[in-house]
Parts: C-alpha cells; sequence; structure tokens
C-alpha cells in the first residue's frame, strides 16, 4: 500500500539560527520535503559531549496555585510540603543561584518544579594546524560560533499520516481498506422523511444518532431528556423531523459535539444503529498507536478539559498561541514507485501542555457555587460531561465539585503524567546535534463539516465534532485503533466538505549555551598539541500541542443508478402511424462503465465511483428504489456513436398514474408516432424518484411498414459501427510536420537561368528550374527520420525525400 509521510518542523530550526550547530548538521528543504543533513565538520571538532547532569529544581517566586494543590507528593517534592506553582512569565533566573563550572546563572526553565534542567559539557577543539594559526583567531572562532544570550527551541518530528480513499483510488488504482475515509452512505429509501428534510436548512433539526441515546436514556427506558430524540431500537421519521424543526432553538446544542475520552466507547456500542437511518457520512480516522498522552487525559479525566481549552469553549486558553510551521507531505506510490512532495508553512494554534496544566487546567477549580457551562451550541456525548456536578463519584473531572480533593488528585495527576512523558522521551543534546526526531504522538482530532462547493475564502463550518485519541489499546474497537464517527444529520444530494484536523502532542528541546572557555595548547596532558574550549549546554524539554492538517474530503450522499428499461413494442390496431411502448422496471444489479449524455451526469457518476470505492471506469447500476419516469430518445439518421442522442430526447415517460391522487407504479406506456416506411433509431433511459439517469438501452431501429394495405412495424436491435480497430494509418499531423524551410522553396533565379547580368528577367522556356537560395538544395537528396517511443523504447524509421514537379502551362 501507498504511504505518506509528514514532517513537522518549526520555523527557527530550518533558519539556522543556531550557528554552532550548523556545523555538525542542518534541517533543509528539499525535493523530496524536510530532511536533516550531516555536514562534515572542518575547523571546530566536537570531541566529547558529558553525560546529563540534572540540576537542582530552580526557586522562584510569583503567584502560585497552592490554594488548589497542597501537600502533593511527587519526584522533587516530598509528601506533605506545599507547592506553590509559579507563573513561567514571572520566573526570574536569580543571577549565581544555580552556577555551571564558569559561573554562569542557569538559563531559564519553563517549568521550575516539573522538570529539572539537564546540563551537559562540551569539548571543542581546533582541527586546524597550530603551526599557522594564532590563538586569537581560535577565541573568535568560538566567540563567534557560541551565543551564550539566547535561548533556542528546536522540535522537528515526522509521522505516518493516513491515506484516504480518494488517494488510494488515484494513485493505486484500489482500496482495499482505505486508512482513512469519508463514506457517504445512502441506506434505504424513505420518500416523506427525504420530501421533508429537502426544506430543511439548520442541520441541527436533523437527527443525530448520538443525542439518541445517554445513561439516564437507555433503550426501554423513559426519555429524561426531552431534547433526545426516540428511542434508538426505532427509525427516524418524518414526524421526527417536524418536530425538531419546532424545537430548534433547543437543537442548538448539537452544532458542535464533544466526546469525552472516558465517553469513547460509547461511539462503538452504538455504531450499528446506524442502519436505523435513510442515510448517513462515516467519518473512519486511524488512532495513533503510541498513546501515552492520551492514557494520562484518560487517567487525569482532564482531557474534556484540554478539549474545551483549545477549543475556545467557552474562552481560549491563556496559554494559546498562533504560530507558523513547516510541514512536507509525501506520498509515495507503492505501485509506481513515484513521490509527491508538498512544502508548506501555515499557522496553526499550539499550546504548551506543561504550562497549560499550571496555569489554565487550574481555572476549572473555582468557587463552589460556579459552572463552566459550556455555550448553547455545544454538547457532550454522555451523561453529565461538560458541566459541574455537585457529586462525590464522578467520571469525568468536568462533573467534579470545584473545592474537593478529588480536583486537585486529577489535576497532579495530570501535570505529573505529562511530566513523566517528557522526562522519559527528552533528547540529549548531542541526540540535536545529530538530528534526531522530538517524539509526537497525535493526542486530539477535530472534524469541520463545511457545505460544498469548495470557496476561495474558506467558509464557517456548519459542525464541528471533537475526540481524543483512545487512551487504551483493548478498550475502543478492540484492536483496530479505529475512530469511527456516524454523522446522520446530513441530507441526500447536497455537497458536503469534511476537513480532519490533528493535535499532536511534541516533546521538543529548549536549550542555552554557558560562556564558553577557551584554553591554549598544552594546558593540559589531554590536549598537548591542539586548542580546545568547554562550554555547557543546558536543556529542558517543552512539550508542545500542534495542529495539524491531516485530509479533508469533498462528496455527496447518491443513491445507485437505476438499471435500463425493459422494453416491448406492440403495434397500435386501427393506427398505422404509431406504435405502443411499454416500459417496466429492471431488477437486479450490474456492474458495468456509465454512459452519459451531460457534464452534470458526469459528475454525477464520478461522485458514484468514489462513494462506491471503484477506480476501473465502473459503477453498480441497482434498483434501490422505483422508477420515476422513463426518457425516450429519438433520431432519424442513423447514429454514429451513442452520444449522437445526447440532445434527442424525444419524450418523457412518467410512472405516476393521473388523476386527483396519483399512485406510484413501476411501469408506464408511451404512444409513439412516426411517419411509415421511414426509419428512426431509438434508445431509452429509466429516471428514478431521485432524477438518477440509467445507462441508455440498446439501439433499436424501428419502420412502421405500410404499403397500403396491411401496415406492421419492422423492429430490430442496430450495432453502432465503430472504426475498423485494425487500422493502419493515424493522423499525427498536429504532433509531427516535416516540411521545408520558406529558404529551400524560393525559386533561385540566378541558378536557373532567369536573370542575365542587368538584372534583366529571360523567359524560363527550355530551362531547368532550380529551388532554394541555401547553399546546399534540399531537393533530390534522402533524409531518414526516426521516431522514439517514450514508453516502450520501440523506433519507427522513415525515409523521406523530396521532389519537384514542373506543371506547363499552355
Amino acid at each position: 500500500m501507498a504511504t505518506k509521510k509528514t514532517v513537522l518542523i518549526n520555523p527557527a530550526v530550518l533558519t539556522g539560527l543556531d550557528r554552532f550547530k550548523r556545523q555538525f548538521g542542518q534541517w533543509q528543504e528539499t525535493s523530496t520535503g524536510y530532511t536533516f543533513i550531516k555536514i562534515e565538520e572542518e575547523a571546530v571538532k566536537l570531541d566529547k559531549v558529558s553525560d546529563p547532569e540534572p540540576l537542582p529544581p530552580v526557586s522562584a517566586a510569583g503567584d502560585g496555585f497552592s490554594d488548589v494543590i497542597t501537600g502533593s507528593p511527587s519526584d522533587d517534592v516530598p509528601a506533605g510540603t506545599a507547592v506553590a506553582f509559579a507563573r513561567p512569565q514571572d520566573v526570574e533566573r536569580p543571577a549565581g543561584s544555580v552556577s555551571n563550572l564558569t559561573g554562569n546563572p542557569v538559563p531559564f526553565n519553563p517549568y521550575p518544579t516539573l522538570i529539572p534542567t539537564h546540563k551537559q559539557t562540551l569539548t571543542l577543539v581546533d582541527t586546524r594546524n597550530p603551526d599557522t594559526t594564532t590563538d586569537k583567531s581560535w577565541d573568535d572562532i568560538v566567540e563567534n560560533l557560541i551565543n551564550s544570550d539566547f535561548v533556542y527551541e528546536d522540535y522537528a518530528t515526522s509521522f505516518n499520516n493516513p491515506l484516504t480513499k480518494e488517494e488510494l483510488l488515484n494513485i493505486e488504482g484500489d482500496v482495499p481498506s482505505a486508512p482513512a475515509a469519508i463514506n457517504y452512505v445512502y441506506n434505504y429509501n424513505d420518500r416523506i422523511y427525504e420530501s421533508v428534510l429537502e426544506n430543511v436548512d439548520d442541520h441541527v433539526v436533523i437527527p443525530d444518532l448520538y443525542s439518541m441515546f445517554d445513561a439516564s436514556s437507555r433503550a426501554g427506558t423513559d426519555i429524561a431528556d426531552p431534547t433526545v430524540d426516540v428511542d434508538i431500537l426505532k427509525s427516524p421519521t418524518a414526524k421526527t423531523l417536524r418536530r425538531n424543526i419546532r424545537r430548534r432553538s433547543r437543537r442548538i446544542k448539537l452544532q458542535n459535539k464533544i466526546v469525552p475520552i472516558e465517553n469513547m466507547p460509547l461511539l462503538a456500542d452504538y455504531e450499528g444503529s446506524k442502519y436505523l437511518f435513510p442515510m448517513y457520512v462515516n467519518i473512519n480516522i486511524p488512532l495513533d498507536k503510541k498513546h501515552q498522552f492520551a492514557t494520562v487525559m484518560k487517567n487525569s479525566t482532564l482531557g474534556i478539559a484540554l478539549t474545551r481549552d483549545i477549543e475556545g469553549v467557552p474562552d481560549l486558553a491563556s496559554q494559546l498561541k498562533t504560530e507558523t510551521i513547516n510541514f512536507s507531505t509525501s506520498l509515495i506510490s507503492r505501485r509506481t514507485g513515484l513521490e509527491e512532495t508538498t512544502n508548506s508553512t501555515i499557522p496553526v494554534k499550539i499550546l504548551d501542555l506543561l504550562q497549560w496544566s499550571l496555569i489554565d487546567a487550574p481555572s476549572y477549580a473555582p468557587e463552589a457555587d460556579t459552572l463552566y457551562r459550556a455555550p448553547e451550541n455545544f454538547s457532550f456525548i454522555g451523561v453529565d460531561s461538560g458541566t459541574f456536578r455537585d457529586i462525590g463519584n464522578f467520571n469525568s473531572v468536568a462533573t467534579a465539585i470545584a473545592d474537593n480533593d478529588a480536583f486537585a488528585i486529577a489535576l497532579e495527576g495530570c501535570y505529573d503524567g505529562i511530566k513523566d512523558i517528557a522526562n522519559d522521551k527528552r533528547r540529549r543534546f548531542e541526540d540535536i546535534i545529530d538530528g534526531k526526531e522530538s517524539y509526537s504522538e497525535m493526542l486530539m482530532y477535530k472534524v469541520e463539516k463545511r457545505l460544498g462547493p469548495v470557496q476561495p475564502v474558506l467558509q464557517d463550518p456548519i459542525q464541528t465534532f471533537h475526540f481524543m485519541n483512545s487512551g487504551d489499546l483493548e478498550e475502543f474497537l478492540s484492536n483496530e485503533r479505529k475512530f469511527k464517527f456516524v454523522d446522520t444529520q446530513v441530507k441526500y444530494n447536497t455537497q458536503y466538505i469534511y476537513t480532519v484536523t490533528g493535535y499532536r502532542a511534541v516533546i521538543g528541546t529548549k536549550y542555552q549555551y554557558g560562556k564558553p572557555n577557551t584554553s591554549l595548547r598544552g594546558i593540559t596532558a589531554e590536549y598537548p598539541n591542539n586548542r580546545f574550549a568547554k562550554v555547557d549546554v543546558f536543556t529542558t524539554p517543552v512539550v508542545k500541542l500542534i495542529e495539524v492538517p491531516m485530509f479533508s474530503s469533498l462528496g455527496s450522499i447518491l443513491d445507485n443508478p437505476p438499471l435500463k428499461p425493459e422494453i416491448r413494442f406492440f403495434p397500435v390496431v386501427d393506427d398505422r402511424n404509431s406504435i405502443k411502448m411499454f416500459f417496466t422496471t429492471s431488477t437486479g444489479i450490474e456492474i458495468t462503465e456509465p454512459i452519459t449524455f451531460s457534464k452534470a451526469e458526469q459528475d454525477e457518476m464520478a461522485q458514484n465511483q468514489i462513494n462506491q470505492n471503484r477506480n476501473d471506469g465502473k459503477i453498480t447500476f441497482s434498483t434501490d428504489d422505483p422508477a420515476q419516469a422513463f426518457e425516450i430518445f429519438r433520431l432519424t439518421q442513423p447514429p454514429i456513436q451513442i452520444e449522437d442522442f445526447s440532445d434527442a430526447l424525444f419524450a418523457t415517460v412518467p410512472t405516476e398514474s393521473p388523476g386527483r391522487f396519483p399512485l406510484d407504479g413501476s411501469s408506464a406506456t408511451g404512444l409513439v408516432s412516426q411517419i411509415p416506411n421511414q426509419k428512426y433509431y431509438y434508445v431509452f433511459r429509466t429516471i428514478d424518484t431521485h432524477g438518477h439517469k440509467s445507462n441508455p438501452s440498446p439501439v433499436y431501429e424501428i419502420e412502421l411498414y405500410n404499403d397500403g394495405g396491411a401496415g406492421y412495424p419492422i423492429i430490430r436491435h442496430y450495432d453502432i459501427t465503430s472504426p475498423d480497430p485494425t487500422t493502419t494509418t493515424k493522423s499525427a499531423r498536429k504532433i509531427i510536420q516535416i516540411v521545408p524551410r520558406i529558404s529551400q522553396c524560393f525559386l533561385n533565379e540566378v541558378a536557373s537561368n532567369l536573370i542575365n547580368e542587368d538584372r534583366e528577367l529571360l523567359s524560363a522556356k527550355n530551362k531547368d528550374l532550380v529551388l532554394g537560395v541555401e547553399d546546399e538544395s534540399l531537393f533530390g537528396k534522402k533524409f531518414k527520420v526516426r521516431l522514439t517511443s517514450k514508453s516502450t523504447g520501440k523506433k519507427l524509421d522513415l525515409n523521406i525525400n523530396f521532389k519537384t514537379k514542373q506543371l506547363k502551362s499552355s
């Protein structure tokens, strides 16, 4: 199967701000994406890097959260100690409080009480000829490379992005199992439901699978919430839809849905209920196999709080920023080996997770009577999600009362879990020098639904869905590791744009150099003949949650196009100029190439091919709803190709019975008149209740024979002739032209003796005319032209000569 790889990198790493690191390697933009390229050491050799040494935590003053968390044991703080978590922006480096070997202050640590700063000592050696260089030049080199006043940030990571079924269709030709897919599914026909749905503009009133259940309204129990839909064991009806329209204001909450990580298994439990709906959209997204951060969020129950903060429900997190990130995505086809790479620079949301756990998460513990209710256009899947409840037992931090001990435990579990992952996955400085990628995993996902078609300016979504990566390999959809969300709030033949965005947790590194200590050669026995220098570097991991574009899909829900009609012909008694045609709906399934008569029909068939996961030029025709009418196309001249009928619609015969109370039927009869003793050519098509057209029937040649006596119809199949497949000629005039230049065709008056010394024209009679004013004549010579096929390598030789023909006038 083809692969799609995405590289994420912060622009500062690409620009090479760190002159010292740039001596050994650099992330660069190439034709195949962003790649780390090692560079051979030149004047400076990095000879040694000491093992990391954790420094003691920096004490710092500032507004803390000891009123929220007190007596919390951790790796850095003993049990029973009151901890004040200082805001990072209030932390200053206390000069001299903690020093390195050269007396430099420890660099700024964004998490003074959570993650220790590690110190490593670098030994740099002058590789130049010591006899032809000076000590001053060595000092200048080191001073130029090391900037001890700047804090660098480094994160670059790559991951496999899920391939969509559209991408697999384009590059592989089939979709055995698309990792990611937006499937537009037409389940069954409910004409009354669809007729009411056709006039619906606001999608929140359409019956929703996930508003059919929560813990207080299971199947067989009373519905506790009057805004939920009917019992899950019943299909939605037109009556349900009309009722929802009347109470639209109470359903505005379905505009945005958040799935707490604790309630993710509910999606799997109720996925089968989608078959109760006439139509739906299946959203399949592979979940990241790495799930350490997701496990922290599940165990701490702070996942819903993080989702709300990063999506602004009701307010954006104070630490949320918009920054520019570089992305490159490479799509490699297994079948052809071709690689397509797209590089882009995009402004995205970025949140520092540890700063969030210090500053924003504690704000979910206000006074006991304060509620963090979501806006009216947000809802949460599962009972008691998204609001505080005065209960001792809770399944989500959003249901914990404000000042109880449970919240403190949940908050501590969150930042301890993030800290432990960051410490475990932190990189050493030599890893950064070697271009080792940062650890990362997908933590959150967002799906936005918009109405098509695509506009030059991105329109606002009509609905959004938010959820997290699964925190347990065994809990969600067994071992599939695939998120399946069903959107039932959709309309038939309405174009939708689904955009999937991920939020990836990336463990980067902030680092800073100390002041270098240069030395002359011979000072130590270690480097008796070379100059050297020592410099300390301080590293601290940072945990960034970065918005990552994943994929999008444009499509609409369509049923299968109908089958060709079955036709029978009957003569009309006492009317020799007419014939009766009886049409019947065909049943069954046929897989064949579509034949269309307009651009709109082509677009519709193309969407059907995507919906049916086909790329072989064929689609499935079937009778999944009744016929609405039958089309009759007629020509008076024999057709050369089937498309000749595209502008020859003669009549449309409806299946609906006439009268005050019309009834739908599956057959119809048409009476067609034509001139006797003249051949007419017909094809017929079925139109189903959704207006979709079948392929045309075979071509019929019909003649109403009349010799003045008994008349009768002559009906036969007409085979459209096609060009002889064994033809040995092919026109290539637009591709190849071999003609003389104009200077090779001019009459050469001097060589033809048509002009005397006074430049007067002479008679051309009995003279051999010469063409061309070039030094070498073209005519009378032979040329060989060789054509070589790029695909097969086969060669074709053309032997060409140019002749003249002289016409004598009388």
